[in-house]
């Protein structure tokens, strides 16, 4: 852990805690932003300095947007300073050399920090970040997949957290990684093929606790197998150990979905990765199938969403509905059986991840919408999502929001595109009520030069 003292050394043998009682307790902190003093009192080098430019930054400025404790939001961007930092690899100084490019964003940035919006879009707003782990050898003959960045950031969060539980993610690491000598075979049999193998994600909660969380994907063991991803899905997530057995229900509701998906809607969505926590399973856990749908037509989603029509409780109908008005409202789209105009190519489509829980017969939808690809301009965003949320009632968020995406990422211009990278929303009751997530890229590519760091 990190020690920071104030005259700017910093030793790695006192934990977070004291270090952010020193940084309370003194009087030239209380004048700067958090990330400001950490960055004036801790060790870096050119690369560490881009990413937390590009990153830590970022998800600093969405802490005080949320108005997190100060006492957390400094915790937080400790761990993400001794944690996450050194795994997002080299200065991206173009998106042509390197044999390895990160695929969780259309520009190639391996960060997506995210903001979550609950209940009334304000108070309840929690971040978060994904990151696709890479390194100096990511992609190359000693890490051929992309996979040992990951799973070395998750040996160093383990020994942080004792609560931080591994048994999914060992057996899920034993059924879906590969040996180095298989790897290799993997890379050299589809040498065309960058798909990744696993992103991570971690959720800076209001309480303090950091949730971890994983989404590994099926790509390579399918073709490693010659299994179709529903098949692989299907085998893996009936195997976790604890709760497998008690996820078959929902699991094969959504089995019966996707093979009888209608042609007129593209056929049948390709499940593509699987989400989990790093928490002991238990009665409580939940297994996202994540499902990318092949047609961009309401009347496909709205298909998926309710599982072809099995699901049609109020809160799956409700969900719809503001699901619908989201579509009018920001991709000014009125007709459901026709798909939306693409304006700006790229590897993007819809995305409907269902939520499997020991217990329950059905799974839960949430949907992810690529804004980017067809809404014009970041302006055009910003004033299209202030519009949706006035007219959901989130006024104190449609108010705000286009200043604080100028100033968290001022380096972006907002007549292009691709800053703001998917919108999730779901909705689960009454009580809970809409929840909405934002997912941007920070362009590193465009912050690399406008930062200097070109």
């Amino acid at each position: 852990m990190v020690e920071v003292a104030m005259n700017g050394a910093a030793r790695a043998t006192q934990p977070p805690e004291d270090a952010v009682q020193k940084i309370l307790h003194n009087e030239s902190s209380a004048s700067q932003p958090p990330y400001q003093v950490l960055q004036s009192q801790l060790p870096f080098d050119d690369t560490m300095t881009f990413w937390w430019e590009t990153s830590a930054i970022v998800l600093s400025k969405l802490m005080t947007k949320a108005n997190y404790p100060l006492e957390i939001h400094y915790r937080n961007l400790l761990f993400y300073y001794d944690k996450i930092l050194s795994a997002y690899g080299p200065i991206p100084l173009g998106k042509d050399t390197r044999q390895w490019h990160a695929t969780i964003t259309p520009d190639a940035s391996a960060c997506e920090p995210s903001m979550n919006l609950r209940t009334t879009g304000t108070s309840e707003s929690v971040v978060r970040f994904t990151i696709e782990a890479n390194s100096t050898s990511s992609g190359n003959s000693m890490d051929p997949l992309n996979q040992h960045t990951s799973s070395s950031v998750i040996e160093k969060v383990a020994e942080w957290d004792p609560t931080f539980n591994l048994t999914i993610w060992n057996y899920l690491r034993s059924q879906l990684f590969f040996s180095d000598e298989e790897a290799t075979k993997l890379r050299k049999e589809y040498p065309n093929h960058l798909a990744p193998q696993c992103y991570l994600a971690f959720d800076f909660e209001k309480d303090g606790q950091i949730l971890g969380k994983a989404s590994p994907f099926f790509f390579w063991k399918c073709k490693q197998t010659g299994q179709t991803p529903r098949e692989v899905a299907s085998q893996i997530i009936s195997g976790i150990p604890v709760i497998g057995g008690d996820l078959k229900e929902p699991l094969a509701a959504l089995e019966t979905c996707l093979k009888a998906f209608p042609e007129e809607y593209g056929g049948e969505p390709r499940p593509e990765c699987m989400g989990f926590d790093f928490l002991a399973p238990d009665r409580s856990s939940r297994i996202k199938v994540y499902s990318r749908l092949w047609k961009s037509s309401f009347a496909a989603l709205s298909h998926f969403w309710t599982l072809g029509g099995v699901l049609h409780d109020s809160a799956t109908l409700k969900g719809l509905e503001l699901l619908k008005l989201f579509w009018q409202t920001v991709f000014k789209h009125d007709e459901d059986d026709k798909e939306l105009e693409i304006l700006h190519e790229g590897w993007a489509d819809l995305v409907i991840n269902f939520e499997l829980k020991p217990g329950e017969a059905l799974p839960r939808p949430k949907v992810y919408l690529p804004v980017w690809k067809y809404v014009p301009t970041e302006a055009d965003v910003c004033e299209r999502l202030a519009e949706f949320w006035r007219r959901v009632g989130w006024n104190e968020q449609a108010e705000n929001y286009q200043h604080d995406w100028q100033e968290t990422f001022p380096w972006l211009d907002a007549n292009g595109h691709g800053g703001m990278n998917y919108v999730s929303l779901a909705y689960k009751d009454k009580e809970s009520g809409m929840y909405m997530s934002l997912y941007f890229s920070p362009k590193v590519h465009t912050a690399a030069g406008k930062l200097g760091h070109a």
